[in-house]
């Protein structure tokens, strides 16, 4: 048996400019423990935020000092239960609705977005509303012109080469219906197109990576897979990882 891995993945696709997407990425938990005698503390938690390479912070009108989004921690609560009580009640809401967007002829994608909408709803204060459609319809319709938050998407490689995924993520690129942009990972991609040794480009594309799913461009759900079954007596076959799956200019049968 031969096993042959399709490279196509699975992903999601965030819509970066839906503001209670923007306001939620990138935050990070911090538990603060502070002794000082002869002092009355306020024990505050923050969440750092982070988009474009740049952190969220603020400051009272009042104030010439800056700080990170946050707020004093209640008797009883934990630092996370208050960057999540902080946040909402900066949002103005006490639960948060996404639409997460497949499509019911691209099977697995139905299964997926299932699981996925059991997923997210368990996390307290996050509703998932399902918007169901074709492919045509999610891709030409809905995505290229923003109409979703989340949405369950795929994409197979056009060539054998990392840039296949990567170019997707390019501010400009015409299939980024995220809007996803970092100048910094522009920059990388504009240096990947030109550089002609081979280990210094693959390093740039490594660098490249690092950012956009640190950033959630994408986010990667599964890679599929398929298996075959060759005859022993079938020579010359050529398997391939991308493109049209097999060449068969150079079979030979035996009898």
């Amino acid at each position: 048996m031969n096993l042959r891995r399709s490279f196509g993945i699975d992903i999601l696709e965030l819509y970066i400019d839906n503001g209670i997407i923007k306001k939620m990425r990138g935050v990070v938990y911090m538990d603060i423990t502070i002794d000082v005698d002869n002092y009355k503390l306020n024990v505050r938690a923050a969440g750092v935020m982070i988009h474009n390479g740049k952190i969220l912070v603020h400051r009272n009108i009042n104030s010439d000092h800056y700080a990170l989004i946050g707020g004093r921690v209640e008797i009883g609560e934990n630092s996370a239960d208050t960057i999540k009580r902080e946040i909402k009640e900066e949002l103005g809401k006490d639960t948060i609705s996404l639409r997460l967007l497949y499509g019911t002829d691209e099977s697995p994608m139905d299964q997926l977005a299932t699981y996925l909408q059991d997923a997210f709803s368990q996390l307290d204060g996050l509703e998932i509303e399902m918007v169901a459609t074709t492919k045509q319809d999610r891709i030409y319709t809905k995505q290229a012109n923003q109409d979703f938050d989340i949405a369950c998407t795929r994409w197979g490689p056009d060539y054998g080469d990392p840039t296949t995924y990567l170019n997707l993520c390019i501010s400009d690129n015409a299939n980024n219906y995220g809007k996803w942009s970092n100048t910094e990972y522009d920059s990388i991609m504009d240096q990947v197109a030109v550089e002609a040794d081979v280990n210094a480009r693959w390093q740039l594309m490594i660098d490249a990576e690092k950012i956009m799913m640190y950033d959630l461009c994408y986010i990667p759900v599964f890679e599929k897979g398929s298996s075959t079954l060759q005859d022993t007596s079938v020579t010359g076959l050529v398997q391939k990882p991308v493109g049209v799956p097999y060449t068969f200019n150079y079979v030979d049968i035996t009898e």
